[in-house]
């Protein structure tokens, strides 16, 4: 267990003083160096507009934070200020992110992170996208602009050697191709010129409103496992790629470049996950509905070795 960050901020009416904690959502963890622990998520801050069309209540505005604490539970004091970048306010984070999540820790320490939620009624200063941060919690101004990467990305891995890998799904119309991009950041926050060209891999699937890639997984050669969920003809299935780790697609991974595993009632918008379990097996899940309840699909494929 670790310790909690907790704000009390003050609100006065009148002679009475008010004392209320801001609602926290924790979406990642991930382990360091020395046992390190880095924690992301988000904190309502404040009230705003809800920028829904005829809407006129008011919303809760998060702010996007990582934490690290030491690895006996202790803020790190070391990070950030007093072991804490952000939740404070969407201006604290390079994206202006309302909620930060998929926290991957490098070698040296450099932690990188997704927004995965914006605040809609500021476009230009909220944002999705990828953001990195030094060993010390300041922005690592190197990648992209200012520390950040702004884009759809939809999932992250990191490599051993502090390079990451990160999904983005630009939007389109349902009678276009599906297309989803895998690009590659080196360790010195630059695009990795060896991957795929200039550093993006693109992956092209038939036209489908309801298609969405969003995870990812790296084997021990560096392969990356890309997945999702499949709507082809009115049937869902789970659905799974492959790329080398030079970023060249395996039109030889199943048939057409793609393992498709019908699987009835997976929702348009649920998430999918991967993994590889201690054996070196891929293991995968995704949401299931049916008739009002929900549950998991989870799968597992023995693929061809990998050692």
């Amino acid at each position: 267990m670790v310790t909690g960050y907790r704000r009390r901020p003050e609100a006065r009416t009148g002679e009475r003083s008010q004392y209320n904690d801001p609602a926290i959502e924790p979406t990642g963890i991930a382990v360091g160096a020395e046992g390190r622990i880095v924690v992301t998520g988000g904190a309502i801050t404040r009230l705003g507009e809800s920028c829904v069309h005829d809407s006129f209540a008011p919303v809760g505005v998060g702010a996007g934070f990582v934490a690290r604490f030491t690895g006996d539970g202790a803020p790190d004091l070391g990070f950030g200020d007093m072991g804490l970048m952000g939740g404070r306010a969407l201006s604290e984070n390079p994206l202006g992110a309302e909620t930060i999540s998929e926290p991957i820790v490098g070698p040296g320490g450099v932690i990188t992170y997704r927004s995965n939620s914006a605040y809609p009624c500021e476009p230009r200063q909220s944002r999705l996208g990828i953001g990195q941060l030094t060993p010390a919690g300041q922005p690592r101004s190197i990648i992209g602009h200012d520390g950040a990467l702004t884009g759809p990305y939809a999932a992250l891995a990191g490599l051993p050697d502090g390079s990451v890998v990160a999904l983005a799904e630009p939007g389109r119309l349902g009678r276009e191709s599906f297309r989803a991009e895998v690009i590659r950041i080196a360790p010195d926050g630059k695009p990795d010129r060896a991957f795929g060209v200039g550093g993006r891999a693109l992956l092209t699937l038939g036209p489908s409103l309801f298609t969405h890639l969003d995870s990812l997984a790296i084997d021990r050669r560096g392969d990356i496992l890309v997945g999702g969920t499949s709507y082809q003809k009115k049937e869902s299935a789970a659905v799974l790629l492959e790329l080398s780790a030079r970023g060249r697609w395996e039109k030889d991974f199943g048939p057409h470049g793609r393992v498709v595993t019908k699987t009835p009632d997976l929702p348009d918008t649920g998430p999918s996950t991967l993994f590889f379990d201690s054996r070196g097996r891929l293991v995968t899940l995704h949401l299931h509905s049916n008739n009002g309840r929900a549950g998991l699909v989870v799968a597992r494929y023995r693929l061809r070795d990998r050692n």
